[in-house]
């Protein structure tokens, strides 16, 4: 006698097949191993990070075009550091994908601490990619461990671990005092 599978069941074995057992997809850790040996560079991290599989199910509205392109304007204003490329990515992979751009703007707004300028649905959007970014990091992190063969370069792995730490804080490398309470960006 053949007992019959749920739907619920057979959903979650397949969410299961696409993970990694770090929890991360596959199709990301093939993305983060593909850049690491092209030799990602530290500031085209947050974009290999915003074109994670994982983010590819938030979706990119067409009312979400004006509220980004606003944010890019006012964040024009920062050091090329602490804004993303003036045509959305860095990487011509990535600019075909409209979902990865708005992924990787939502992310340098944050690190800006841009929020109060996101319209509801863009802050939900980047709260859903805030909750699933630490273990994104985690994979990446073990991707480069893998990728290495050997030692893994430790520049490659201080990156990541700043970008883990930088992530819950929402600032960039040289803004660690922003992380104490009372101190802003004027001090």
């Amino acid at each position: 006698m053949c007992l019959p599978i749920s739907a619920s069941v057979i959903t979650l074995w397949f969410k299961w097949k696409q993970l990694a057992p770090n929890a991360v997809m596959h199709a990301t850790m093939q993305l983060y191993g593909k850049y690491l040996a092209l030799g990602m560079k530290p500031e085209h991290m947050l974009e290999v990070l915003a074109a994670s599989e994982e983010f590819a199910s938030i979706p990119f509205r067409k009312s979400d075009a004006a509220p980004l392109k606003a944010l890019v304007e006012s964040m024009s204003r920062k050091p090329p550091s602490e804004r993303p490329a003036k045509e959305g990515c860095h990487n011509e992979d990535f600019r075909r994908y409209p979902y990865i751009i708005k992924h990787n703007v939502l992310l340098y707004a944050h690190f800006n601490r841009l929020h109060h300028e996101l319209t509801p649905q863009l802050r939900a959007d980047l709260d859903k990619m805030l909750q699933q970014a630490p273990r994104l990091t985690n994979g990446l992190l073990s991707m480069i461990q893998q990728a290495s063969r050997g030692p893994a370069p430790l520049s490659l792995i201080f990156l990541v671990t700043r970008l883990s730490q930088q992530l819950p804080q929402g600032c960039f490398v040289n803004q660690e005092l922003l992380q104490l309470p009372h101190v802003g960006a004027a001090v």
